[in-house]
């Protein structure tokens, strides 16, 4: 930046030149013609030499704003930054370099003043006359002004292309200058008076030359001078109005061209405006930079935004597509769920049917076991009668020997009561037979019994935590029907062997009776005949004894048949009981299951309302993007 500096200072010293210049022609020109040139250079010379001294002295310290040190500094502070410090650093910095311009045409008109009053004490030295003066001060301190101007142009223009020249794109918020009010101001009011001056001082000095009063200067020839004097000053003037008209409209260009950019279908966000015035066409390419920096933050974190809510969305289709398909996987295994739950309900009502059957073939089986008790009573009463039948035989047998004909008779009477014997032997074999029967039922049932307690038990398993209570109802009854089985199975082993004792009980009467038949037939072979007869009874009395303890044995499995029958009614009322709870544990499930089915149905709804949100976001999300494409950043 050295050569910025240097540049400034040849600019200044060039217009203290031309303006020292044109002050001592227009002092020569107005000066007596008699006096000599070398009179008029040696009392100029001071002034000449003090002019240009003064105004490069005062500007001098200006330089330095050129230098590096300076705006390395503002390069450095990077744009939003919250450090006061460098804050106020920047913001002072750029205050000193913009006011640079005024500060040049406020010290040349200063200087010149001091200049012209100089050459006002000192007009005998240059051979003014004291009536030209005023005249000469007005056309001094004119073209002094018009110096001035030029001078701000030009170091506006050299201000300017060193902001641009470093770049700046960072203006302070805070920082309101309002110099481009100022600069159209003070321009056209310094060519007005410049004009008014330099028009005044002509005026005059063509009336001191004329020696005509102002309102007799009315001749051609007498603004001759004047006029040829206006003209040069007027293309002076314009071309100062050119220059400043160009420097302004460059520095409005940069502003446009960036507006354009942000109001073009493909806005670049990186472009920046670089800061060439600090005024208000810096204050609002600062608030435009800053604006554009925003909105390329803002835009990026919205495309950021835009690829994360783009997967987000990607991933919320994918999973609401999920749900609903994992809704009608549940909806349709709850639906199966319900079938079963009614498919257990109708089983439970069929197993309370059933056991309420098998409670009735209880209750006969019971009517049954107690009609059985009466007739072993009965058959006991019998035995014990045939066995008492038999000793009387014994003691007629004895008798036989002496007395053949009470023999015959006694064999008569023995075969009736033998006929009868035989008769309730064979009442107690159909007995045996009906027991045997009812205890194959007993076990037909219990075999059903424990058949629906594992169909019980499998339903309930398929309920989950809501058929464990009947889960524990079911192995209840299946214990029940197992132990049912045991019995029966013992009893009918019992049965069985009973049934075997009253077939030889059978046998027996049978060969009792042909005994008699024989003895009957054969009444002459007495001895022979009691000797087999005494044998005969011997036999009958042991299988007769027997028999009683069979019957004896067949009075306590009946009575615990009854006890068993008797704690199997109690059961099965339990049962009963328990079955009425599992029934409205059944039609509980099933009505929650009817819930279940019905609030599946509204999340289902709910699945495929969220998947086309989903869709909708998706496409929200393209619109999005299409719009953040249009920047660039």
């Amino acid at each position: 930046m050295n050569n910025k500096k240097t540049v400034f200072i040849l600019t200044m010293g060039i217009c203290c030149v031309l303006s020292s210049a044109l002050i001592f022609l227009i002092t020569f020109f107005m000066g007596d013609l008699d006096t000599p040139l070398g009179q008029t250079i040696l009392g100029l010379v001071l002034p000449l030499v003090l002019y240009p001294a003064l105004t490069i002295a005062a500007l001098f310290p200006k330089a330095s704003l050129f230098g590096d040190q300076n705006f390395t500094a503002l390069k450095k502070i990077p744009s939003g930054t919250n450090n006061k410090a460098d804050n106020e650093s920047y913001k002072k910095n750029l205050k000193k370099l913009g006011s640079l311009p005024l500060a040049v045409f406020g010290i040349n008109i200063l200087v010149s003043l001091v200049f012209l009053l100089i050459i006002y004490s000192r007009h005998d030295a240059v051979g003014v006359s004291t009536a030209l003066l005023n005249p000469l001060f007005l056309l001094c301190l004119s073209t002094a002004m018009f110096v001035s101007a030029f001078a701000y142009v030009l170091s506006d223009s050299l201000v300017s292309k060193t902001f641009s020249s470093y770049n700046l794109i960072s203006y302070p918020r805070d920082l309101r200058e309002g110099r481009m009010s100022v600069k159209m101001l003070i321009i056209p009011m310094a060519i007005l008076v410049i004009a008014l001056l330099f028009e005044l001082g002509l005026t005059v000095y063509s009336a001191v030359v004329s020696g005509k009063p102002m309102t007799e200067m009315n001749d051609a020839a007498d603004w001759t001078v004047s006029l040829i004097l206006t003209v040069p000053f007027v293309v002076g003037v314009a071309a100062l109005a050119l220059a400043l008209k160009k420097n302004t409209a460059s520095l409005f260009a940069s502003v446009i061209a960036q507006l354009e950019n942000l109001s073009s279908e493909k806005r670049d966000l990186t472009r920046r405006i670089s800061i060439c015035s600090v005024d208000e066409l810096g204050t609002i390419s600062g608030m435009v930079n800053s604006f554009t920096e925003n909105m390329e933050n803002g835009m990026r974190e919205i495309k950021n935004g835009q690829h994360s809510l783009s997967a987000s969305g990607v991933e919320l289709g994918q999973n609401a597509q999920s749900m609903v398909e994992s809704v009608a996987r549940i909806q349709g295994g709850i639906e199966q769920v319900r079938e079963k739950a009614d498919r257990q309900m109708r089983s439970v009502s069929e197993s309370s049917s059933a056991i309420q059957e098998i409670a009735k073939n209880i209750e006969s089986l019971d009517s049954s076991i107690s009609h059985q008790t009466e007739s072993m009573n009965q058959a006991s009463a019998a035995v014990e009668e045939m066995v008492g039948n038999i000793k009387s035989i014994g003691s007629m047998v004895e008798k036989m020997q002496g007395q053949f004909g009470t023999v015959n008779t006694a064999a008569v009477e023995g075969g009736k009561i033998q006929q009868e014997s035989a008769a309730k032997v064979q009442e107690i074999v159909q007995e045996s037979q009906s027991l045997l029967e009812a205890n194959k039922i007993i076990a037909t049932i219990a075999a059903q019994t424990n058949l629906l307690a594992m169909n019980a038990a499998i339903e309930a398993a398929h309920a989950g935590e809501a058929g464990r209570g009947f889960a524990v109802v079911a192995d209840e009854i299946r214990k029940l029907a197992e132990n049912s089985a045991h019995e029966s199975q013992r009893i009918s082993a019992e049965l069985k062997q009973i049934s075997g004792t009253i077939d030889g009980i059978v046998k027996g009467t049978r060969a009792s009776e042909e005994a008699f038949t024989v003895v009957a037939e054969r009444v002459g072979d007495t001895e022979t005949l009691i000797y087999e007869v005494s044998n005969a009874v011997r036999e009958q009395q042991t299988g007769a004894d027997q028999v009683l303890g069979a019957l004896k044995t067949m009075k306590d499995i009946s009575y615990e048949v009854s006890t068993g029958s008797k704690e199997m009614n109690e059961g099965n009322a339990s049962m009963l009981s328990e079955m009425t709870k599992l029934q409205s544990d059944s039609r509980e499930i099933f009505s929650g299951m009817e819930e279940m089915v019905t609030g599946m149905a509204d999340i289902n709804s709910g699945a495929q309302k969220v998947s086309t949100l989903a869709e909708g976001n998706q496409e929200t999300v393209k619109a999005i993007t299409l719009v953040a494409d249009g920047f660039e950043v």
